[in-house]
């Protein structure tokens, strides 16, 4: 079984960005973040997320981190 790592779940990307995952999902609702549904789980495409980074200016954790450098 292959898993496909293009997407994320709303609580691993509030997670990378800091929010609440209520707030991940007010903006897929807004239309301000596409997302996709398998089932009933909640997914968004890593390149959604890559351009809204890109169009805001968002922080991961992760860049977080490296600025404390």
């Amino acid at each position: 079984m292959t898993h496909d790592n293009s997407f994320i779940a709303a609580s691993v990307l509030s997670a990378r960005w800091g929010l609440h995952p209520e707030s991940i999902r007010r903006l897929i609702r807004a239309g301000r973040l596409p997302a996709v549904r398998f089932g009933r789980r909640l997914r968004i495409g890593l390149e959604a997320v890559q351009a809204y980074e890109s169009s805001q200016r968002v922080i991961t954790n992760n860049s977080a981190h490296d600025l404390a450098k």
